[in-house]
């Protein structure tokens, strides 16, 4: 079930990470924590509440700096005799979980605290290259908000609201499950065997009454517009740098390679893979110390990102990121890399999927409006890179 997080403003998005941990662990109305979970994993093979975000292409081409999807999903599996069961505690996790339970959000908050702190000096590459690309798109602003730099300062403040003024916090994680959760613009996928499909689809309209029609008086137009703030949105050169405790150094770089409506070649894939194990491994791991360093691609936004990890230089890994173009000048590939690196991209590509990621990825590409004829001139264009 995915439903539109367009019906939030803006503001409230850094508080989504919160609110998704609670429906999924909390208890309902009717029962407690462990009851509820003890509940779900006898009727089911597992239940969740997420979010996804993603840039949105124009049809093959890459897509504009405020275009983007993002969805509340909850994704569950169960045998076919206990579809009923599944559809039943699907409702009652998006709509009946308890969210008045204030001791218990206080430990979430404060484990969320402690793992933040914790990953910025284990994994402070994500973070400076998150705190780069919000520059530059909303979906990249939107991601950072909720899982970079800025939602450490969001957390630090829940965690203060929660302890002190609790019946304001509550209100608006009660304020936005009620603005998310309704039937209203619903997306549900299914996945199943031809016998289980029709019981399935047989299932969906009781659990469209149970999400419920959106209420108020705006409520048909609720969804939001979303905007990159303006200071965010001046793309000009710029450094900036994040002291962390620890003695070694995340260093990235990126920036657009494409303008909207620009069409990515499929080739561009192949060109990152190889840059990725050979001229980063050797120049930044090898040579320069680093754990590790890549180089990450979008064709969606045409946007290329930098970063190494526990790397011992600044300057010199800089220095090599922008020698890039030289490289790739002055060393052709070979016949063997070439096809080593054709290989791992189209693997990449399409990896092997268990029956329910199929389906979810089926999802995702139909709200991306991702069409097969496109997949298919990309992996094309990996193939035919000369």
């Amino acid at each position: 079930v995915a439903l539109d997080l367009k019906r939030l403003d803006l503001a409230d998005l850094p508080y989504l990470p919160l609110l998704t941990r609670m429906l999924s662990n909390l208890g309902t109305r009717d029962l407690d924590e462990v009851a509820f979970s003890r509940t779900i994993g006898a009727h089911t093979g597992g239940l969740s509440v997420s979010y996804f975000t993603s840039p949105k292409p124009q049809g093959a081409a890459v897509g504009g700096p405020d275009d983007m999807i993002a969805y509340l999903v909850l994704r569950g599996k169960s045998v076919a005799n206990k579809a009923a069961s599944l559809f039943d505690l699907a409702g009652e996790m998006l709509r009946s979980v308890d969210l008045d339970n204030r001791e218990r959000v206080i430990e979430m908050l404060k484990e969320s605290k402690v793992r933040i702190q914790s990953s910025v000096v284990s994994a402070g590459n994500s973070y400076a290259s998150a705190q780069l690309a919000s520059r530059y798109s909303l979906h990249a602003h939107v991601s950072e908000l909720m899982g970079g730099l800025s939602q450490y300062g969001t957390i630090k403040a829940a965690l203060q609201e929660a302890e002190t003024e609790w019946p304001s916090l509550l209100n608006r994680l009660e304020r936005m499950r009620s603005a998310l959760v309704t039937s209203d613009c619903a997306v549900i996928n299914l996945s199943a065997d031809e016998r289980s499909m029709s019981t399935a689809t047989a299932l969906v309209p009781s659990l469209l009454k149970t999400l419920g029609k959106p209420s108020g008086p705006d409520s048909s137009t609720r969804a939001t517009t979303w905007a990159l703030p303006t200071s965010a949105a001046l793309i000009l050169p710029a450094h900036e740098g994040l002291q962390v405790a620890t003695q070694v150094n995340y260093v990235a770089k990126g920036c657009p390679l494409y303008e909207p409506g620009e069409v990515v070649g499929g080739s561009s894939s192949v060109i990152t893979r190889y840059l990725r194990t050979a001229y980063l491994w050797d120049k930044v791991r090898v040579q320069g110390g680093a754990y590790g360093c890549s180089l990450g691609f979008s064709r969606f936004t045409g946007f290329a990102t930098y970063s190494s990890y526990r790397d011992p230089n600044v300057a010199t890994t800089l220095d090599t990121y922008d020698a890039t173009p030289e490289f790739l000048r002055q060393n052709p590939l070979g016949p063997a890399e070439l096809a080593k690196a054709v290989i791992g991209a189209i693997g990449e590509l399409d990896a092997p999927q268990s029956v329910d990621s199929k389906g979810y990825t089926s999802m995702l590409r139909y709200l991306l409006g991702v069409k097969e004829e496109a997949r298919q001139a990309w992996r094309g264009g990996g193939l035919s890179t000369s």
